[in-house]
């Protein structure tokens, strides 16, 4: 049996527990903060040793109530005094949670790391490329800017939300992320994700003077990316090009950490994306040019297809074209976007029955009593920062040593 070996005690006063955790004979997921919620104190003032590997997957142990809605699903992972990241001077990226070696004093953090699902304090920053806006969230605040007013973007525009020099580490998108199937570091990506510019969706610049920005920076960054036909779905979706754009896997992320393993979420808002997570993974989406419309995207009907052929307007323009603002009159206008997204979603509990179902985006709020009525179940409701916000825990927990979001391979 060997103790931790900390250099610098860390007092009970320094500890935050966050999330629910089973604990048997050692320490497990505990986050280190200068502030108190929970009263907890030891014999000596000090964390106590690791006298065995501990394996959070183990029934029947005891379990304490702290502040999170749930813990995510535990794999076969232990701790050892060998691969502990303890108190000493180093930014959480350049040491990582599974680096072989004993304890030592060189390698300063503020947190312990002991299982992928943690509360740590270090700043993470998650950037939305949405449809009309592009969205910045951390842990301690978020703003949003136009994609036209992304076009003067600069790093130090993020200390909106912290300084720039406690960023650890960001999660972003870029257009349809179709060059892409894992997440990965932004110094791999080719051509910021991309097969080709061309396709659906409007080209402002705002989004690709972001990421330029974030690439330059020296901070480290992931890229997410999209589902297609190189990601590891269901393969009955790839019967289409594409599934969904990348802000919708951090959609899927949030959503999932707070409702479960199985999810069905609906992206409604200029455009509508519906996803289907089960036991953790994504399994498939119906993108925006598919099926359900949004407020002004949606797919190509015969009139458009006639429009295009006798050279009136572009494909692109008429997927641009394509939603309820063009098509119906108001009054009917949320409710059709309600019925379709009810439709995508009905159509994905054909795969998964008992998943939850949520809604997000700008009409989520909007549509849910009437989705809610035609899938004759309860229907959870999240906001336009979803995604930004389920990109803050990507960043975070792929900067801390997570190899797989939803079935998605990390690659750094």
């Amino acid at each position: 049996m060997q103790a931790h070996g900390f250099e610098d005690p860390v007092r009970s006063h320094d500890i935050v527990l966050h999330g629910r955790v089973r604990v048997h004979c050692a320490l497990a997921d505990i986050g280190i903060r200068r502030e108190m919620k929970e009263p907890v104190s030891s014999l000596y003032g000090l964390l106590p040793p690791v006298t065995k590997q501990i394996f959070l997957y183990e029934p029947d142990l005891t379990g304490i109530n702290v502040l999170c809605n749930r813990i995510p699903a535990p794999g076969a992972e232990g701790i050892n005094h060998q691969d502990l990241v303890t108190l000493s001077n180093e930014c959480i990226n350049k040491v990582r949670a599974d680096e072989p070696g004993s304890t030592r004093h060189d390698i300063k953090h503020h947190y312990i790391i002991c299982h992928p699902c943690y509360r740590i304090t270090g700043m993470f920053i998650g950037i939305d490329h949405g449809t009309t806006a592009m969205r910045f969230a951390g842990e301690s605040g978020e703003f949003k800017i136009s994609r036209e007013a992304a076009l003067e973007f600069s790093i130090e525009d993020l200390s909106r939300i912290c300084p720039v020099d406690e960023i650890e580490g960001i999660a972003l998108c870029y257009s349809m992320g179709d060059n892409i199937s894992s997440i990965t570091h932004i110094s791999k990506v080719k051509n910021r994700g991309l097969i080709s510019r061309d396709g659906a969706g409007q080209h402002i610049g705002g989004g690709t003077r972001v990421f330029d920005q974030i690439a330059k920076s020296g901070i480290p960054a992931v890229v997410i990316p999209g589902l297609h036909r190189g990601s590891p779905t269901d393969p009955r979706f790839k019967v289409y090009s594409h599934q969904s754009s990348p802000e919708k896997v951090g959609i899927a992320y949030e959503v999932s950490c707070a409702l479960g393993d199985d999810v069905i979420v609906s992206d409604v808002s200029s455009n509508t994306v519906t996803m289907l997570v089960t036991s953790g993974k994504l399994v498939g989406a119906f993108d925006a040019c598919i099926f359900a419309p949004g407020s002004l995207h949606g797919a190509l009907d015969v009139d458009a297809i006639r429009r295009i052929d006798a050279g009136e307007c572009t494909a692109n323009e008429a997927f641009q074209h394509a939603g309820v603002n063009f098509s119906l009159p108001e009054k009917e206008r949320m409710r059709s976007v309600a019925m379709f997204a009810a439709m995508e979603c009905a159509a994905l509990l054909l795969l998964n029955a008992t998943a939850s179902v949520a809604l997000a985006g700008s009409l989520a709020q909007v549509i849910a009593p009437e989705v809610k009525a035609l899938l004759g179940r309860d229907v959870v409701v999240f906001d336009e920062w979803c995604a930004s916000r389920g990109l803050v825990r990507i960043a975070r927990d792929v900067f801390c040593g997570k190899t797989e979001i939803l079935g998605l391979d990390v690659d750094l």
